[in-house]
């Protein structure tokens, strides 16, 4: 009897567990034209999860999925980034500028355009900025960059990114200098 007891609650055990595996519908269909970004869809160029800002800062993968989100604040802006809180006192942020933010496709990141990739290191306390690296630089020689803007679905922007940035805090620095490579990001609005 005994013996049929535990072989019974094994089997509801059991059957609890694969039915909790169930996570509902979800469409894997690359083909299916819908406003939610599918992960499984090589097309989509961006592999990054929902929430997510990540980069190889000189040759160094950095994910930045604090607080990651975007904002078009500023007429004709869109601006994106994501923090990477490192111990109580300082959180790296690493994100980028679309202006004049529009459709899909590629913003360039120069002297001459209003677009820009940034990483900087702040105090979480008191917000000051103590060191700032940019890709859009007022006294020329900057970039090359870009912002490959892949899709704005339901409010969330999806894209990749590269870029040199130079060292404007605290101060400018020309020949400190900061490779941005296999930039990703995928985030909600603020």
């Amino acid at each position: 009897m005994r013996k049929v007891f535990l072989a019974g609650m094994l089997f509801a055990g059991l059957s609890t567990l694969f039915i909790s595996c169930n996570n509902g519908d979800y469409n894997a269909d690359p083909a299916r034209n819908t406003d939610i970004f599918n992960p499984l869809n090589p097309e989509t160029g961006v592999t990054v999860p929902l929430g997510r800002v990540q980069a190889e800062l000189n040759g160094s993968m950095r994910v930045f999925d604090g607080t990651a989100g975007w904002t078009d604040s500023v007429a004709a802006s869109a601006t994106f980034s994501g923090n990477k809180y490192d111990n109580i006192h300082t959180t790296e942020f690493l994100g980028g500028t679309l202006s004049p933010y529009g459709n899909a496709g590629n913003y360039n990141v120069s002297d001459s355009t209003d677009n820009d990739i940034f990483y900087g290191v702040m105090d979480t306390g008191t917000h000051v900025v103590y060191s700032l690296y940019q890709g859009k630089m007022a006294s020329g020689g900057s970039g090359p960059g870009s912002i490959n803007l892949k899709g704005n679905e339901s409010g969330r922007l999806r894209g990749t990114f590269t870029a040199t940035l130079h060292k404007v805090l605290p101060v400018f620095d020309y020949g400190d200098v900061m490779q941005i490579t296999n930039g990703e990001f995928y985030v909600k609005k603020y």
